[in-house]
């Protein structure tokens, strides 16, 4: 290794000699070309070198742990023996003699198909900084994931298929125009209920496109009878997979010729799952008290009477503007438009508004809550008795819950009572 990284030094340092060493060609715009030629392959030469770097610094952690777990060994009792070394380095790059996915075994025994797997795998392995952040936001997103996938009968492994896609990412968006966490492209999306317009785009809401991409994946499966040939229309399309397997005459993904992207998207998820199913195994050290946890959010239904901003939305619930975005990544603008929205809002957020700062600012909102109470933004002209006919309610079920004072003799705009149907 140390070799590699030596000789990628020296070509760097005779690209630059070579930068220096140009002949003078009269010609300005001829040596602009080869100075941006050189500076091409001088800035991919120190990408490589990078990437050789964070290898490298992986496998001194990886060492280093394993090292210290053979010491405590030896303290123990125990003996430290070179080949329990070269027994754990090999365990850590080398794939499983048995490998399955959705519940049937991958046909390792084909030496094209545990090639293919492998070059996935290290090319996984080699890149710690992407596995880490993987296996993080696991902690984020994948119980959501797991709990709808269960709930509908489909096997678990499917969860691995957003890894590959977004890198479990709301804000991933591809060349081809997909977006959100299961890379929708827009009319897919659109087939499967998931609103698309100026202001919102439920593609990158993890919870609608979680509940389309469940039904889209129960059609492919139900076309194919097989996860592998479902997983590849998934991502070239099902007529591609269909004209492929009529003129090839072959039924296995394994065996078919497909476009290269999705010749790969299978091996990839396998191996992404591999990996982050035990990821101790293969170097990748993690607390769980340093996985991202899940959002804690509850879901309310906001009437508007006209187009209002997030920042004076996420006033109302103790929140502030970068918090409410991120638990509504659907919301693609600045403002929510008149009408009435289901949206997320900090879990507890009745406590939350009575402690956040206190504004002056008319909002032309009121919320319905889950327990279908109601929290209303008073405006000008407003009294408790108005307030309580225009609800249907008695004085007695309102309460003030973000104020100059929590005394409801006196009522100004901008507070906020909380209406108890």
């Amino acid at each position: 290794m140390k070799k590699n990284v030596y000789i990628t030094g020296v070509v760097i340092l005779c690209v630059v000699a070579g930068v220096f060493a140009l002949p003078q060609t009269g010609n300005p715009a001829s040596e602009q070309k080869i100075i941006e030629e050189i500076t091409q392959l001088l800035l991919s030469e120190i990408s490589k070198l990078s990437a050789r770097i964070t290898y490298l610094e992986q496998q001194n952690k990886s060492l280093s742990r394993m090292m210290s777990k053979l010491l405590e060994e030896q303290e123990n009792g125990g003996r430290l023996l070179p080949e329990q070394v070269q027994d754990h380095l090999a365990k850590m790059y080398t794939l499983p003699k048995v490998v399955s996915f959705c519940n049937e075994r991958v046909p390792l025994d084909k030496w094209d198909l545990w090639q293919r797997l492998d070059s996935e795998f290290f090319s996984f392995l080699v890149n710690e900084k992407q596995v880490m952040l993987w296996l993080k936001r696991t902690g984020q997103f994948f119980p959501y994931i797991e709990e709808e996938l269960a709930k509908a009968g489909l096997p678990d492994d499917l969860k691995y298929v957003t890894i590959i896609e977004s890198g479990l990412r709301s804000g991933a968006t591809s060349h081809a125009g997909a977006a959100g966490f299961w890379q929708f492209i827009k009319s897919t999306g659109n087939d499967y209920g998931l609103t698309q317009n100026s202001w919102l785009d439920n593609r990158r809401d993890l919870y609608a496109s979680t509940q389309a991409a469940i039904k889209y994946l129960q059609k492919l499966y139900g076309m194919f009878h097989d996860w592998p040939l479902a997983l590849a229309a998934y991502n070239c399309g099902e007529g591609h997979v269909q004209r492929s397997m009529k003129s090839q005459r072959v039924h296995n993904y394994y065996q078919l010729e497909l476009p290269r992207e999705t010749e790969r998207y299978v091996f990839k998820i396998i191996a992404a799952k591999i990996i982050l199913s035990d990821p101790k195994r293969y170097g990748f050290y993690i607390d769980e008290d340093n996985m991202f946890p899940p959002y804690q959010f509850e879901q309310v239904k906001i009437t508007l009477s006209k187009s209002t901003h997030w920042r004076d939305i996420a006033e109302m619930y103790g929140s502030y503007y970068r918090e409410i975005r991120l638990l509504n990544p659907e919301m693609q603008t600045d403002s929510l438009p008149a009408g009435t929205h289901t949206i997320k809002v900090p879990k507890g957020w009745q406590q939350l508004v009575k402690t956040f700062p206190k504004h002056s600012t008319e909002s032309a909102a009121y919320t319905m809550t889950d327990d279908d109470s109601i929290l209303y933004t008073v405006k000008n002209g407003d009294s408790l008795s108005k307030i309580a006919r225009k609800f249907n309610v008695q004085i007695k079920n309102i309460t003030k819950v973000k104020g100059r004072s929590t005394s409801l003799s006196k009522i100004y705009p901008g507070e906020q009572l909380l209406i108890v149907k």
